[in-house]
């Protein structure tokens, strides 16, 4: 079974596309669980009225320890939303893991971390979880690097405090 990690909780972050994917999952009776992270009790009740609760297994709200274990543990992060929200630390979390990230449609600066390495429409992503097509290769940019990071910010400190 592929195992599939989703953190959200509003429309905006991924919710809907989150619930098309599962209902087309549960459709094609894919091998595949979701694992979703959220403690809204309208998400709970609307997964229950698709019937969905054989495909998503709705969790608590995690440590950090708990949530990277998770994100370690699984085949795909998905991670959409529709405004401009920056990078989504969940996505650097899962590159840094090594977690495949099935990126849905990014805005803002997270189109720019993905460039085209996205995915356009909910049939290839269920093309790669499948298996049918080849991963998207998101990777962190060299201008993300921890050590530039972390010189310009030293650098930025030093002149605020020089003033």
């Amino acid at each position: 079974k592929k195992l599939i990690f989703f953190v959200g909780s509003e429309n905006y972050k991924g919710v809907l596309s989150m619930l098309q994917i599962s209902k087309r999952i549960k459709d094609l009776d894919l091998p595949v669980k979701i694992i979703w992270v959220s403690n809204s009790r309208s998400i709970k009740q609307k997964i229950n009225s698709l019937s969905l609760n054989k495909v998503i297994q709705i969790v608590e709200p995690l440590s950090r320890n708990k949530l990277i274990e998770l994100i370690k543990g699984v085949d795909f992060l998905f991670w959409s939303t529709t405004v401009g929200v920056g990078y989504g630390q969940i996505m650097l979390e899962a590159i840094l893991c090594g977690t495949e990230i099935l990126c849905y449609l990014p805005v803002g600066d997270a189109k720019s971390l993905v460039k085209e390495e996205y995915y356009k429409n909910i049939h290839e992503i269920l093309e790669r979880i499948k298996g049918d097509s080849e991963s998207k290769n998101i990777t962190i940019p060299e201008y993300m690097n921890e050590k530039i990071l972390e010189t310009k910010h030293l650098n930025l400190l030093n002149k605020i405090l020089k003033k």
